[in-house]
């Protein structure tokens, strides 16, 4: 009796291997099949992402010449057609003070405060900067377009500039221009903190500023001079 309890048990025993063997071949074989596929998946997919490359590489040699222009523009340090801009905005503004003359300087074409062209010169004042700054600001919301157009790698702090943003800047700018010149302070302190809020990187702010305060010291410098309001002695000695 024992004997055949041991040999049943050894019968159970081979039974349950044979088992365990099947299931170990099914598990295998699911497994090859699992990884047949994966790696059928993987092919199908760096198939299409040869052809979207393919794809692009035909589509994109505009965009990716346009946005290697924009990379070089604006890694230049010294842009020089923006600074021959400026420039000539400067003139501009000496210019139409000199032709307005004043108490210190009398104006190089005659013209006195009385004369009607007196007030054209003040309002062509006006639209000479109000006129560069609608162009500038026109071009800048035009190439931040061509920029999101050809896919441009933006900095976490550059400013998508449209037209609701240009509006908010341009009137924070006169409301800055008008404050400064009504109390004496520097349009910086009203800039600067604005284009942080509005994320603008540090530098750019501060180099944005500084330019904007070499503009307007230098032009209300020569309104000083043609009003007659410089103590020259003083002026000279501390220049």
């Amino acid at each position: 009796a024992e004997e055949g309890e041991v040999d049943a048990t050894k019968v159970n025993d081979g039974d349950d291997v044979e088992e365990e063997e099947a299931e170990a071949d099914v598990k295998e074989e699911a497994g090859k099949a699992d990884a047949a596929d994966v790696k059928d998946e993987q092919d199908n997919a760096e198939e299409e992402f040869d052809a979207a490359e393919v794809n692009d590489g035909n589509d994109d040699d505009d965009k990716l010449k346009k946005r290697r222009q924009l990379l070089e523009e604006d890694s230049r340090q010294y842009p020089m057609e923006k600074l021959c801009y400026l420039l000539v905005l400067w003139i501009g503004l000496a210019l139409i003070i000199f032709l307005k003359g004043g108490k210190g300087v009398d104006s190089i074409v005659g013209i006195t405060c009385k004369s009607p062209w007196y007030g054209i010169l003040i309002a062509f004042q006006f639209l000479w900067t109000f006129g560069f700054a609608t162009i500038f600001g026109l071009t800048l919301v035009k190439k931040n377009k061509e920029k999101v157009e050809c896919n441009y790698p933006f900095h976490a702090n550059d400013v998508l500039w449209d037209g609701s943003k240009l509006r908010f800047y341009a009137m924070f700018t006169f409301m800055a221009g008008v404050v400064a010149g009504l109390i004496g302070i520097g349009g910086g302190m009203v800039l600067g903190p604005l284009m942080l809020i509005m994320g603008i990187h540090p530098r750019v702010s501060s180099a944005t500023t500084a330019t904007m305060i070499v503009l307007t010291s230098s032009s209300v410098a020569v309104m000083f001079v043609t009003s007659g309001l410089v103590p020259w002695e003083y002026a000279v000695y501390f220049f």
